[in-house]
């Protein structure tokens, strides 16, 4: 096994261990809790790249032109659910000095449909295999890397390119037919698990050593 390929996967086992966490939070919501849920899209970030601050701008800007309302503090959140009507998205801006535990982001991204994973420094971001699809359905970048286990855009995810506006994208995916955006919801929780570190290092790691 070469050195670039180790290092993989001892960092996609780093990122899985965050769902293993998290695992007895895994279980798959029944259609009729998923159609309830009151935010259309979650976006939580750091400041690691210069377009998820465009993205954090452009969800604000839309608040005025598509007439959504927006939550973009972490300590706002349960009063933004109880006084805010009609559509609603968050997009929360978490700096590194001032990291929240992350079963609090679990938490408030259970209350989203869709929940945006968004690079960072690199090419690839942590958030995708770690985060945002544990329980919630993730929205990224199209790109041609390789993940262990596929994501597929409109089967267990959602993708943009980057030539169409991501905002105008995301709302459109969040109005999807219900039962077809519950089916990628599903899809996505089953990814999920496969991500967890024990599925992980059984349908994957081991096949690999075994080679």
């Amino acid at each position: 096994m070469n050195r670039f390929k180790t290092c993989m996967i001892i960092l996609t086992l780093c990122v899985a261990s965050n769902l293993t966490a998290a695992k007895d939070k895994t279980k798959e919501e029944p259609i009729s809790e998923f159609n309830k849920r009151p935010i259309d899209i979650f976006f939580f970030w750091g400041r690691s790249h210069e377009g998820r601050l465009q993205l954090h701008s452009d969800i604000w800007s839309g608040a005025i032109k598509f007439g959504y309302s927006v939550c973009d503090n972490i300590h706002y959140f349960e009063g933004f659910l109880n006084n805010e009507s009609g559509r609603k998205l968050a997009s929360m801006n978490i700096p590194h000095y001032c990291r929240e535990d992350i079963s609090t982001i679990f938490a408030i991204q259970q209350h989203a449909k869709i929940s945006i994973a968004y690079p960072g420094a690199g090419f690839k971001t942590f958030r995708a295999t770690g985060e945002s699809i544990f329980n919630s359905i993730v929205a990224m970048p199209e790109n041609n890397f390789v993940h262990s286990f596929p994501f597929i855009d409109g089967i267990n995810c959602f993708k943009w390119d980057a030539d169409e506006p991501v905002l105008e994208r995301l709302l459109s995916c969040a109005e999807t037919e219900q039962n077809y955006l519950y089916d990628i919801y599903k899809n996505g929780n089953r990814l999920a698990k496969r991500y967890q570190i024990d599925n992980y290092i059984k349908d994957y790691i081991i096949p690999i050593v075994a080679k």
